[in-house]
């Protein structure tokens, strides 16, 4: 068996192409899979954003222009979308802390969680305009690796010690902008949000709909609404999920109600 190709991608989180690019990169990974490997690499273009916009941009309209930039460059790629926000009323410090966390997340963990948070960093950012230069990290006094991911003393996420990602409801709420994020959520019924809000598994019979992404054990953003009410671990995936009318489908970890009685 030959080996995979390898693609060495350099990117920043703050670059509007590495965003309209993600899309790109989704689709080779899921056409090719074992035949490429793609290796991230982050480089630090918006490492001083503080100095670097007011310069390059003075005579072209500073932040007020360089936004006007990203949307623009944006606004031809239907799956790029852009909150109007970025560079005007959020403006990033730098980028470098971003990097520092995937970096940690990939030597402590693997690549896979990198990946998968480095999206996450994106869509909150270019589509919540959360400014992500302003992360807090917990490390774990026992074994030294990343445990929580917060911002402004919110938790976004933990990671688990099976290495898992596990990102809080406020988190999901915050992703839920973006329609890509859509397609690993599940929305439920009226009649079982009350007990899928106390932390009861959900069962397919009450499923609404379902994202085409989820898969067996991937973390699942529940929804009634369009509101995110709980997240939990699948049991089944989309697919099963459709196909069955009983049984378990998604077991909750979090709830809305458990962190406000926390």
């Amino acid at each position: 068996m030959s080996s995979p190709l390898v693609i060495d991608y350099y990117s920043d989180m703050l670059c509007v192409w590495a965003w309209i690019a993600q899309r790109r990169i989704d689709e080779l990974n899921k056409c090719l899979g074992n035949k490429i490997d793609i290796r991230f690499h982050y480089l630090d273009v918006f490492g001083d954003a503080v100095t670097k916009i007011p310069t390059q941009w003075h005579d072209r309209g500073g932040y007020e222009g360089f936004s006007a930039h990203v949307i623009e460059s944006a606004s031809v790629y239907e799956d790029a979308h852009i909150n109007e926000d970025i560079w005007t009323k959020t403006r990033p410090t730098s980028s470098a802390t971003s990097h520092l966390v995937l970096k940690a997340i990939e030597l402590s963990y693997s690549k896979g969680h990198s990946i998968e948070l480095a999206l996450k960093f994106r869509q909150a950012f270019f589509v919540d305009a959360l400014d992500i230069s302003n992360i807090d990290i917990l490390f774990s006094h026992r074994t030294g690796r990343i445990r929580e991911v917060s911002h402004k003393q919110k938790l976004l996420c933990t990671l688990r010690i099976d290495g898992g990602l596990a990102i809080t409801p406020y988190f999901a709420q915050m992703l839920l902008a973006s329609k890509r994020f859509r397609e690993n959520c599940l929305e439920i019924d009226k009649e079982s949000k009350p007990f899928v809000e106390d932390g009861r598994s959900v069962f397919c019979g009450h499923i609404t709909s379902c994202g085409k992404n989820i898969r067996i054990q991937s973390e699942v953003p529940v929804l009634y609404k369009n509101k995110v009410i709980a997240v939990g671990k699948a049991i089944l995936s989309s697919e099963m999920m459709k196909g069955q009318t009983i049984g378990v489908a998604l077991k909750i970890r979090d709830s809305l109600k458990s962190q406000q009685r926390g």
